[in-house]
Order: C-alpha cells, then sequence, then structure tokens
C-alpha cells in the first residue's frame, strides 16, 4: 500500500510513525515531536476529518465510523515499514485499526505504541461527551489537555468545545470485541496519577502474542507533555529493536 501522506513531518525515513490523536488533539500536539524522532522515523499524522486541514468537515462520532473512515483515507497511506501511536482516544483506534488491517489481511505495523488509555477490555472511558458547558470545561481543566487560555475564553470554547464532544463521543462508543492478540509487539505508557491504573495498563499484555512493555510516567493523563522526551527515547529504542533488520529503500 502506498500513497502521498496526509500530514507528513520530516522526510522519508527507516520507519513511519502514524500518531492517532487524542480528543481534540491535532497535529500541533505532535509537531515538537519531530526533533527527538528524526531522521530514523517520519511522524505522520492519522488523517481523521474535524482538525487541522479538514476542521470543516463532520468528523465521525461512532468508532465504526472511524474505522470505516480510516479504511478509506488511512489504508491506501501506509507504506511499509510503518509503526501505530495513539494516546487516550487515539490508543484504542490505533489498536483497532491494526485489527482491522488484519481482518483484511493487510501488513499490520511492525510496532503499536498506545498511552493514557485503560487496555481494551475494560471497555470505554467514562461519560464526558453529554456533560453541561460547566461541568464539562472544568473536567477538561482537570485532564490538563487543553490549553488554559482557551478554557479562559468563551469564544474559543464556542469553536474547540463542539469537537471535544464529538471526539468524547467516539471514544465513548468504543466497545470490545474478544478476538486473538495481535502478532506485533505492544509497549504501553501510563501516568502514575492518571484515572488509568497500572492494572489497567498491564491488561494491554493480553492484545499481544509478541513483546509487551509497559512503563508508567510521572503525572497525570497528559503526562506525554511534560514527559515527552523520556516516552520518545523509549519509543526509538523499541522501533529500533524491529528495524534493525528491515531494509531502507534509498
Amino acid at each position: 500500500m502506498a500513497g502521498a501522506p496526509d500530514v507528513c513531518f520530516g522526510r522519508p525515513m527507516a520507519i513511519d510513525l502514524w500518531v492517532f490523536p487524542y480528543a481534540g488533539g491535532g497535529a500541533a500536539a505532535f509537531r515538537p515531536w519531530k526533533s527527538v524522532l528524526e531522521p530514523e522515523v517520519t511522524l505522520r499524522l492519522v488523517p481523521l476529518a474535524g482538525r487541522d486541514a479538514r476542521f470543516n468537515e463532520p468528523g465521525p462520532t461512532r468508532h465504526a465510523d472511524a474505522r470505516r473512515y480510516l479504511r478509506e483515507a488511512l489504508f491506501p497511506q501506509l507504506e511499509e515499514p510503518f509503526a501505530f501511536y495513539g494516546h487516550s482516544m487515539g490508543a484504542h483506534l490505533a489498536w483497532e485499526v491494526a485489527r482491522d488491517l488484519r481482518r483484511d489481511e493487510l501488513p499490520l505495523p511492525l510496532y503499536l505504541f498506545v498511552s493514557g488509555a485503560s487496555a481494551p477490555i475494560y471497555g470505554p472511558p467514562g461519560p464526558l461527551a453529554s456533560l453541561p458547558h460547566d461541568e464539562l470545561v472544568e473536567r477538561l481543566r482537570t485532564l490538563g489537555g487543553t490549553p488554559p487560555e482557551v478554557l479562559a475564553h468563551e469564544e474559543l470554547l464556542e469553536v474547540t468545545l463542539p469537537l471535544i464532544r464529538r471526539d468524547f463521543a467516539l471514544a465513548e462508543s468504543f466497545r470490545y470485541v474478544a478476538e486473538p492478540p495481535l502478532e506485533c509487539p505492544l509497549s504501553a505508557w501510563g501516568g502514575r496519577d492518571d484515572v488509568n491504573s497500572t492494572s489497567r495498563m498491564e491488561a494491554w499484555g493480553q492484545e499481544t502474542a509478541s513483546t509487551f512493555r509497559l512503563r508508567m510516567l510521572p503525572g497525570g493523563h497528559f503526562f506525554i507533555r511534560e514527559h515527552a522526551s523520556t516516552l520518545l527515547e523509549e519509543l526509538k529504542r523499541d522501533l529500533a529493536r524491529v528495524t534493525a533488520r528491515v531494509p531502507v529503500s534509498p
């Protein structure tokens, strides 16, 4: 499978890392990763509607719809070798899309990375999409993923909250269906102060028949911001293990 990438940071390298964003997240949240990952890794953003260049397009609100959409929008862009990374909403979506590749008898990612999400067997996160305005804003403040200047500005909230509610609805529509574990290795990261406990993160190990690694880092749900350098260095080492024998085209 090959095609022009929807969003590409950096130049073609040994492996593409496709990033599945968290609720309300887009390219800007991951652009700083480029300087840490290159030149070994080319960072790419999964082309979900409702953000970045596709901000005005209606985004999916159901997991099944998102997966159908990505079959059309993402699958033609995948070029081996590649890996998946997803945080929070993106973690379950990355895992499910990897299983969709297997169902379609297409190549799997060489590695699956997840963070900030309990293992799929625990089902979707608690309800957030339907919270009243003030409760949702307070919840976003607690989670720490939305800039304070956005939360304090009603006009910005009018633009931002619909996307966040839509993504929360997507995340909450997830339903676990048991299947054999994936054949690719899997690494998971969790925040020690996040609602996703160590035991809920450890259960990700049930979803791979290959190597599983769990790292718990200081911080809450968005520990990936304060400890991005640690996470990315560990991610690079994991990728180096699986790409060492993969030839790189000139």
